[in-house]
C-alpha cells in the first residue's frame, strides 16, 4: 500500500478519473464537471488518489457511478450530498492505513464480496494480516438541517429554537406552552439512528463464509452541521437511550463522523478535532488496535469508559 509518489503516473490517472466522470452521464451543474475550477473539486482528488493508491477501476468506477447526484433526471445537492459520504469515509480509512502504517492492508473489496451465508451486502471490507480479521464497512448518510426536515421552516430574528431529542416529548406540556419560540418538531434523529443500527445489526445475524475473523463497523456520517451533544444524549439519555440497544447488537464500532467547514487534504482536521467520534460497545484490545491504526480512536465509549 505505500509506494513513492509519482507525478506522472497520477496525472495519467486524473485523467483517467475525468474520463470515467464524463462517461457516467452525471446531470448539468454537477460540480465535478468543473474540476478543477470549482470548489467542490476535494472528492474528484479523492477518486485518484484512490484509484492511484488501490489500482482498482472497478471500485472507483462504483464510486463515481454513487456520486453522479441525479434525482428524477436533474442535479440534486442534497443526493449529492449523500453519494460522496461513503466516498469519504472509505478515502478517510484508506489515508489513515497509509499515514499511521500500523495496519498491514492486504486486500479490499466491493459491496460485492458475500461475507455471511445471509448473503447481506456490506459497502466495503478490508482485508488486514496484523491482526488476520476482515473489517466490513456499512455507512449511513444523516442531515441534520432542519430547512430540509422542517415544513417551510421559517426563523424570525433573534427568535428561539427549541428541539426536542425524543419523540414522545414534541407533545409535552412544556413544548405547548413554548409561545414564543419555534419548536423543531420533525428535527430528532433518535428513530433514524434507532433504524440505522437496527439495519445494520441485521446484515451481521447468519453464518459466516469463513472461518477468519470478521469485524463490523457501523458509521453514521453527517452531512450538516450540528452538535455532537445532541448524539451523546441519543446514547446515553437515562430514559431513551439507545447505548444498551448498541451493547445488544453485533456491532463492533459505531463511528460518528462530520466534515468540518475546511478539510485538509488528508483529512487530518478530522480526527484532530475530534470530528470523528467512535463508539465500542465491546471493547477489546486488537479492536483497539485497529481503531487506532484506522484513526477512529476518539473514543466516546471504549475501553469500558466514557
Amino acid at each position: 500500500m505505500n509506494r513513492p509518489f509519482n507525478e506522472i503516473e497520477y496525472k495519467r490517472l486524473e485523467a483517467e478519473v475525468r474520463n470515467m466522470i464524463n462517461d457516467a452521464d452525471y446531470p448539468d451543474g454537477h460540480p465535478f464537471l468543473d474540476f478543477p475550477n470549482t470548489p467542490e473539486s476535494m472528492p474528484v482528488t479523492m477518486l485518484v488518489f484512490i484509484l492511484y493508491f488501490t489500482k482498482s477501476k472497478d471500485m472507483t468506477a462504483d464510486f463515481v457511478k454513487k456520486c453522479n447526484g441525479k434525482e428524477k433526471g436533474v442535479y440534486s445537492f442534497k443526493k449529492y450530498r449523500e453519494g460522496i459520504s461513503e466516498l469519504i469515509w472509505f478515502y478517510y480509512l484508506l489515508v489513515s492505513v497509509i499515514k499511521t502504517n500500523q495496519i498491514k492492508l492486504q486486500d479490499i473489496f466491493d459491496e460485492n464480496h458475500i461475507l455471511l451465508e445471509n448473503k447481506s451486502k456490506f459497502e466495503f471490507t478490508f482485508s488486514i494480516a496484523d491482526p488476520p480479521c476482515k473489517i466490513a464497512f456499512e455507512v449511513k448518510s444523516l442531515s441534520c438541517d432542519p430547512f430540509e426536515r422542517e415544513n417551510c421552516l421559517v426563523i424570525k430574528d433573534g427568535q428561539s429554537l427549541i428541539k426536542p431529542f425524543f419523540p414522545s416529548l414534541k407533545e409535552s406540556e412544556f413544548l405547548r406552552s413554548q409561545t414564543e419560540s419555534l419548536v423543531l418538531t420533525e428535527s430528532t434523529h433518535y428513530n433514524q439512528i434507532s433504524q440505522n443500527i437496527k439495519r445494520i445489526n441485521k446484515k451481521c445475524i447468519g453464518k459466516r463464509n469463513s472461518s477468519e475473523k470478521l469485524y463490523v463497523f457501523g458509521t453514521i456520517f453527517i452531512t450538516t452541521s450540528t452538535s455532537f451533544e445532541e448524539f451523546y444524549s441519543y446514547f446515553f439519555n437515562d430514559e431513551y437511550g439507545l447505548y444498551d440497544t448498541l451493547k445488544r447488537s453485533n456491532l463492533d464500532a459505531l463511528i460518528l463522523a462530520s466534515l468540518d467547514a475546511k478539510n485538509d487534504c488528508f483529512l487530518d482536521n478530522l480526527y484532530e478535532n475530534e470530528y470523528i467520534q467512535t463508539i465500542l460497545p465491546h471493547p477489546s484490545e486488537e479492536l483497539m488496535k485497529i481503531c487506532k491504526g484506522l484513526r477512529l480512536d476518539n473514543y466516546i465509549v471504549g475501553d469500558c469508559k466514557m
